[in-house]
């Protein structure tokens, strides 16, 4: 397969023609390839002469295998190859979009958008985990980030990527998301893929490195790496908004932040699967509250009682009941038969209102005449027992017979 032709058949037999080359890489040199017959653009990786070997044939082989984008739209690994005889190549999808090392110069997502991208990325890095495959090399310059209307990831270029019984990689990926261990000389597996993931979707979510600050000297990046600890971890810092570009970490849920300390800890071991993170990606999402003064997006939980961004207290909340008592609502306010003069048709535990950050949830403990709330039509709908649901300002409500509106408490 001499350079200069610009047509080129697969083991499969499908054959391919080169339009144009897209840049050279360490292993190889890719091209924009056309598929004759459908018509459809691949991108095809002719590999340097060097790495032409029987175990990279190999390692091509066993990914062409696993055939990962069908399995997974996030996985563009190979889909064809060269047979026997003639020089090694590949062929991959086409992933849309821009690196997102690029992007993130500028990012263009929003912190809703970053949790959606982060769920993708742990979605397909559990289909790799689940395959006992490692990517090897997850960074920005790997991973493409596409908006149409939505926005969608892709992670490209599995040169260095392994699994039991496959050679390994002739190389390793980039310092700045590689784990301690790989570091200090360890081949890529697993559990270093878990370190690369938390990096990523620590600069996906915050907009930064989880070692920023220590990135433009590589001795004091790599002694950061070594400190066996999240450097930003709102438990040892509290750096605010903008100190140190990005978003704070405060924004996270006490979830994620204990996932990224487990993520950088030099234990390969202890590091969360994807499948953890995907967990806890997909709960946070339902958990988003914009600040009402400055508009920044944080994850609430009941240590929440302030923005991280403007540092403004959250406003409370209070319950003006019919004839003028007013009862605020902070922390935890428990509703009782004694708190309403003893009024039999209200139950003797009749609902709680729990503070979670910014938000008031109602729960109905199972009280025999029912908490209701009014809806914008007049009529009283019975609030569900057992069942958190949101109350707001200017909401009115209704244990048993005792009215209450909801107000901001200023």
């Amino acid at each position: 397969m001499p350079r200069s032709h610009n047509v080129i058949r697969m083991r499969s037999g499908r054959v391919v023609e080169i339009l144009k080359p897209l840049g050279g890489g360490g292993q190889g040199e890719t091209h924009l390839c056309r598929e004759q017959g459908s018509g459809v653009q691949r991108v095809l990786k002719i590999m340097h002469p060097q790495f032409d070997t029987p175990a990279g044939r190999k390692r091509v082989e066993f990914l062409v295998a696993q055939n990962l984008s069908a399995v997974n739209p996030v996985l563009m690994g190979p889909l064809d190859c060269t047979g026997s005889g003639t020089p090694l190549a590949h062929l991959s999808p086409v992933a849309p979009g821009q690196l997102l090392e690029e992007l993130l110069l500028s990012p263009c997502w929003s912190f809703m958008e970053g949790l959606d991208l982060s769920i993708a990325l742990a979605q397909a890095v559990a289909v790799l985990d689940a395959r006992r495959i490692w990517h090897g090399d997850i960074s920005s310059l790997n991973t493409m980030i596409h908006r149409n209307g939505h926005i969608l990831v892709a992670v490209i270029d599995f040169d260095n990527s392994g699994a039991p019984g496959v050679p390994p990689p002739p190389m390793a990926g980039g310092k700045l998301y590689m784990a301690p261990e790989i570091i200090n000389g360890d081949a890529p597996d697993t559990e270093s893929d878990r370190w690369s993931l938390a990096v990523l979707i620590h600069e996906i979510l915050l907009l930064k490195h989880p070692q920023h600050g220590f990135d433009a000297d590589e001795n004091a990046f790599v002694k950061a790496t070594m400190n066996d600890r999240w450097n930003q971890d709102p438990s040892l810092c509290r750096a605010g908004a903008g100190a140190s570009g990005g978003y704070p970490a405060e924004v996270l849920s006490p979830d994620l932040a204990r996932l990224f300390r487990r993520g950088f800890s030099l234990n390969p071991v202890s590091r969360p699967p994807a499948m953890e993170w995907l967990a806890a990606l997909i709960f946070a999402r339902d958990h988003v509250f914009a600040c009402p003064r400055c508009g920044g997006m944080v994850l609430i939980d009941a240590s929440k009682t302030r923005c991280p961004f403007c540092s403004k207290d959250y406003p409370l909340t209070q319950l003006v009941f019919d004839g003028g008592r007013t009862v605020a609502c902070d922390g935890v306010l428990v509703i009782r038969r004694s708190d309403m003069g003893g009024r039999p048709e209200v139950s003797s535990l009749h609902s709680i209102i729990r503070r979670v950050g910014p938000e008031f949830w109602l729960e109905d403990m199972g009280s025999c005449n029912g908490t209701f709330r009014r809806t914008p039509d007049g009529r009283w709908l019975r609030l569900p027992p057992s069942k958190p649901v949101l109350i707001q300002p200017g909401d009115r409500l209704r244990f048993a017979n005792v009215e209450a509106s909801v107000h901001e408490l200023t």
